[in-house]
């Protein structure tokens, strides 16, 4: 049974993120780090290097 001020770990990580102010950088580490799957191995393999600057991807 669940008390009224439970909270789910999705929920707690979340507010965590957004009141530290991570949540720009936690997405942008994220996206970094799944590239390979996002993009498949032929077109992974073949870019050099991958960064996000002010809000942008440069591949």
């Amino acid at each position: 049974m669940r008390k009224p001020n439970d909270v789910t770990l999705k929920d707690a990580i979340s507010k965590m993120l957004d009141v530290y102010r991570l949540r720009r950088k936690f997405d942008e580490t994220s996206i970094l780090a799944i590239w390979p799957e996002i993009m498949g191995t032929a077109i992974a393999n073949r870019t050099k290097q991958i960064y996000i600057h002010d809000k942008k991807l440069f591949i």
